[in-house]
């Protein structure tokens, strides 16, 4: 009962900040996103939020990043929202996708309601066994493959080895797997949460560090967020070793977590597809998706064939009574 009052005070003081943010106009513009569609097409959404939420959404419907997002107008978010409704501003769009007010995720009726940004948890049983047990066959056998690995694992807390892990693994294996494109990994960002994290790296039996994830512990709950994974150049450019390398960190890092009474394990945020790779694979991993906290939602609207034609191949995980569903549209 605790935990759920402390849980919901934080849900509360996420909300009062974004409705400042709302109420005062912070961000808030009115964009135009287009990207491709099936037969070489182009599709145009037009979108009424702020400007990490515009980005969230371009993720959300173009995942390759094959997207151009442009801002027709900074404006408060009652007049945006007008706008948009309205259709105005030129040509009309396929989609009209609007940032909810932070004390709502309802809509008009017809409209499908989703979050750009979701979160992926794992609740843990109370041993490794149990937990290999409850995944598919294909991913058991993965799993005890990666268990019976020729390696080792170690922890650390020293801030000397996340700058190593930054600079020799993180970096290096986030522009491999997205390219040139990719913005990097702040290590800023990690050095602010560094006093309630911790390293855990896997080592071949040289005791050479081949791979590492940054854990971060939770301050009010049996919590722990899977921050970031990274291996070196030689070993990443070896899909099939680092694959397995990734698999057994994750179960290095489920035992770790069940050692220390710990319920649950955030693999991270994910755009809301159904048909994500990502997503995918950490549902196969025991994961179920989530609504983020203190993320906004957004409202959609279908106006043309080509705008059901996105969401069709999109499939983007909808919002009902406050969960998520699988999208039928």
């Amino acid at each position: 009962m605790e935990r759920m009052l402390r849980h919901a005070a934080r849900l509360t003081l996420l909300q009062v900040r974004e409705t400042a943010r709302w109420l005062s106009g912070w961000q808030y513009a009115l964009w135009r996103i287009t990207g491709p569609l099936r037969a070489k097409e182009t599709v145009s959404i037009l979108f009424s939020g702020r400007d990490d939420v515009a980005r969230a959404v371009c993720l959300t419907f173009f995942p390759s990043g094959a997207s151009e997002l442009t801002r027709i107008e900074s404006s408060h978010p009652f007049r945006v929202a007008r706008i948009a409704g309205a259709q105005t501003n030129g040509e009309s769009p396929d989609l009209i996708v609007q940032q909810t007010p932070p004390w709502s995720c309802s809509s008009a009726p017809g409209d499908l309601v989703f979050q750009p940004c979701i979160e992926t948890v794992c609740k843990l049983p109370s041993c490794i066994e149990t937990y290999v047990n409850s995944l598919d066959h294909q991913m058991k056998s993965k799993a005890r493959k990666a268990l019976k690995l020729p390696v080792r694992f170690s922890r650390s807390r020293e801030l000397i080895d996340l700058e190593m892990l930054h600079r020799d693994m993180l970096l290096p294996f986030a522009k491999e797997r997205h390219g040139e494109c990719c913005d990097g990994v702040p290590l800023d960002e990690l050095k602010r949460e560094w006093s309630r994290c911790h390293i855990t790296f896997v080592e071949n039996l040289d005791g050479q560090r081949i791979g590492g994830i940054v854990v971060y512990h939770s301050r009010q709950f049996r919590v722990w967020y899977l921050l970031r994974i990274g291996f070196p150049p030689d070993v990443s450019s070896e899909r099939s070793i680092c694959d397995l390398l990734n698999l057994a960190l994750f179960m290095e890092v489920t035992r770790e977590a069940m050692a220390s009474g710990i319920e649950r394990l955030y693999y991270g945020k994910v755009t809301p597809r159904k048909n994500s790779g990502l997503l995918v694979r950490q549902i196969r991993m025991g994961c179920r998706p989530e609504l983020a906290d203190g993320h906004p939602c957004c409202s959609l609207r279908v106006l043309t064939e080509k705008g059901r034609a996105l969401i069709a191949d999109c499939q983007p995980l909808r919002i009902e009574n406050g969960r998520l569903v699988d999208s039928d549209l």
